[in-house]
């Protein structure tokens, strides 16, 4: 394991002040001789290269005595770098677990939505479902050892990459959390974005380096990031576990720092600087790389946690949800029962008190004990085959879902192609505990098909999953 570095900075220095202690000394014993007479000119670097060496020794010694009483006694620097980084981990893992109480307070208060991601399994190329990748780079996203963050690669060059959670926020007004895993370097940033335009055109940031922050707003091209500056800040330092917040509020944009005012500032212009509304609910995360001259790559700080939340209420009374696929084509991901597919559902029309977990395959979590009414419509694209809708069901900690109602199911026929529209649903009562997960499955008996949606912005749409809660336990 390698030392750490917030640890052992102190000994790295006072091991440059040693090598020049020894630089002085030597260069203190030059002897010119001129006209047979000895002459020391840096004679008085002796005294300084003496005081240099005292005081290395002391930082030194202070260090293993420290690492030591860390350790158990222990001064082996093997074993104080594990117990240094163990209590790094710890810390960095509480508060992650902090965040994702804080998280789920506030979206229990506000009925708006949140999203809550920790990483554990080692994954290159990826950082689990969810996400939508890009950026300047090609190096890859990747997640092991509790965080997530861009793998380190020379080979990938200077640059940049993205990563939007799918879920969208139901309020301009909302916060984004991350935990750092790692403290990051001075030469590359993780960011927090909020107010994000699904392709990124538009968004505002909080670019954190491990000696300096920067609050503003920005766009994606497809190619280039452009990043405007409103304020910014010098750290100390970005240790392991501190928790960074992005919150925006009406026209009022603040950072924090483990809680603590970072950065502030008011977009007070007309029009405003950053572009809020409805396609601008997105958030998510920016990790960067550079490579020096000498092909060293240096990466920002792993992220440990990220939870996002909306912090005011949506304008919806009661509780459910409404949402449905906007898209002209999906495909179904097989035959038999499925699930609509991984990227079928992409609006939320309204949403109160449920958790959107997975827009995609339309994986709503209830937070709310109580009968509900559920309805799922698909308009199926297929072979002459039978067709059906019904729901899945997973109850809170099972680690499987399974069909819980089945709609009526319609026979194939028509179509010179061998095709056929299905208008197929389900409408049924159900009660729900919470934790609960419920999303829509389709049957057809042969091939994958597709589903249809609508192309007017939610007005007739032909794909939908929908739900409320009629009666609370």
């Amino acid at each position: 394991m390698a030392l750490p570095p917030q640890f052992f900075a102190g000994v790295g220095e006072a091991m440059k002040d040693l090598l020049l202690a020894n630089v002085c000394s030597a260069v203190a014993d030059v002897d010119i001789n001129i006209f047979g007479i000895d002459i020391h000119p840096f004679a008085f670097l002796q005294t300084w290269g003496t005081n240099l060496r005292n005081d290395a020794n002391t930082a030194i010694q202070n260090s293993v005595t420290i690492a030591s009483g860390i350790n158990g006694g222990n001064s082996d620097p093997t074993k104080v770098a594990n117990t240094v980084g163990g209590i790094q981990t710890n810390i960095a893992a509480n508060s992650a677990a902090i965040s994702a109480l804080q998280t789920q307070q506030t979206q229990q208060q506000t009925g708006g939505a949140s999203v809550t991601v920790t990483w554990s399994d080692t994954v290159i190329g990826n950082i689990g479902p969810g996400w939508t990748l890009g950026g300047e780079s090609t190096a890859p996203w990747a997640q092991g050892n509790g965080v997530a963050g861009i793998q380190p690669d020379n080979h990938y060059g200077s640059g940049r990459r993205h990563a939007i959670n799918t879920t969208v926020m139901l309020t301009d007004d909302h916060q984004v959390t991350m935990v750092a895993g790692t403290s990051g370097s001075d030469q590359a940033m993780t960011s927090l974005l909020v107010r994000c335009a699904a392709d990124l055109s538009s968004f505002v940031y909080l670019n954190v380096f491990h000696n300096h922050a920067y609050l503003g707003y920005g766009s994606w091209n497809g190619s280039t990031y452009v990043f405007h500056d409103w304020a910014d800040v010098a750290l100390g330092g970005l240790a392991v576990g501190t928790t960074l917040t992005l919150r925006a509020e009406g026209q009022n944009y603040i950072a924090t720092i483990s809680g603590s005012t970072l950065l502030s500032h008011t977009d007070s212009t007309i029009p405003t600087q950053a572009t809020v509304g409805s396609s601008n609910r997105r958030v998510g995360m920016i990790s960067g790389q550079y490579v020096d001259l000498f092909g060293s790559a240096y990466t920002g700080w792993d992220i440990k946690s990220f939870a996002a939340a909306d912090v005011s209420s949506p304008p919806v009374v009661g509780t459910g949800w409404s949402i449905y696929q906007s898209t002209s084509s999906q495909n179904l991901p097989g035959s038999g029962w499925t699930t609509v597919g991984s990227s079928a559902f992409d609006t939320v029309r309204q949403k109160a008190n449920v958790t959107v977990t997975t827009l995609g395959t339309g994986v709503i979590t209830i937070q709310k004990t109580g009968w509900y009414s559920v309805a799922f419509a698909a308009t199926v694209i297929t072979g002459q085959v039978t067709a059906a809708a019904g729901l899945y069901y997973q109850p809170a900690g099972a680690g499987s879902a399974s069909i819980v109602r089945q709609g009526a199911r319609v026979d194939g026929g028509g179509g010179g192609d061998n095709t056929a529209n299905y208008t197929v649903a389900t409408s049924n009562v159900l009660y729900l505990s919470a934790g609960d997960q419920i999303f829509p499955a389709v049957y057809t008996g042969i091939g994958s098909g597709k589903t249809t949606g609508t192309g007017s912005a939610g007005a007739s749409y032909t794909t939908y999953f929908e739900g409320a809660l009629l009666n609370s336990a």
